[in-house]
Formats: C-alpha cells, structure tokens, sequence
C-alpha cells in the first residue's frame, strides 16, 4: 500500500455569500452562548466572511461559518462552534495580534488557543481545531512535529 500525504484544506466551506437564515442565526447564537461568546459582538450576514474584524473588534458571521461536510481537512469539516471559538478565543480575545492578518502564525495562535481555552467544546471540535493549527504551519513549511498538549488532543495521548 503506498502510503500519500493527507490533503490540505483547501479553505472551501459554504460561500461566504450564502445567506443565513433567522433559524441558522438563532442556532448559531445559542452555540456562541453555550461556549461563552456574547451575542452584541456578533455580526450576523455583514462583512465578505467570516472573520474578526480589528477596527472595531467584531465578528462577522457569513454563510463560511457553515462547514462543508464532503471537505477533506478539519478546516473544511470543523463546526459553526470550533469555528466561532477560533474567532473569538483565538482572535477577538488575542487582540491586538503581533502578526498581521492572516499570517499563518496568527492563525495558528487562534486555532491552538481556541482549542485550548474554550469551554464546552466536544473532544472532536478540540481536535479538529488542534488539527487546524498544524496544518496552518505545515502550509507554511515550518511543521516540526507535535508538543505534548497538541498530541494530547489530536491523538489522546
């Protein structure tokens, strides 16, 4: 059996320009309560994506939030939840960031610290975030193996 790298993201959730629906809004409220986001920093159907937004330090939610559930990567597959809690727990709460937007090293600090200090995730949200962070420095060419915590949540031990 020959043996291939595992695909990387390829960034393809739902399009960013898919509208969402009042009942997609008031599920994904409830899942930002229930993990301890508050509701007045949340920007639902504004903005090109989903995303922080440094001047005014508010999320914008779009139709990107919904996962793609034929993805090949934890980035394509990660719920609405792990990816509000990358958002909020890894930017929002990281602001002002010494990297600039969107730099892997930004991302990578969002998604591990999400994965991290989030309460209420499931053991798969956790992971497919940690998963996340190292695939952001594999993208980058600077992967070099997995810490302890990153092993920990990736494969339990």
């Amino acid at each position: 059996m020959r043996l291939t790298n595992r695909n990387m993201p390829n960034g393809q959730r739902r399009s960013p320009f898919y509208v969402l629906s009042n009942d997609e809004i008031e599920k994904l409220k409830s899942d930002a309560a229930d993990i301890g986001i508050p509701e007045d920093i949340l920007l639902f159907n504004q903005g090109t994506q989903t995303g922080f937004r440094d001047r005014d330090q508010k999320i914008c939610v779009r139709g990107d939030i919904l996962p793609d559930n034929n993805g090949v990567s934890a980035r394509d597959r990660m719920s609405s939840r792990a990816v509000l809690t990358h958002e909020y727990y890894g930017h929002y709460k990281s602001y002002p960031s010494e990297y600039e937007a969107g730099n892997w090293r930004d991302e990578y600090d969002a998604s591990r610290n999400a994965a991290l200090n989030t309460p209420n995730l499931t053991a798969e949200e956790r992971r497919d975030l940690m998963i996340d962070a190292y695939d952001r420095k594999k993208e980058a060419g600077v992967f070099d193996g997995y810490d302890e915590e990153g092993r920990c949540i990736i494969y339990g031990y």
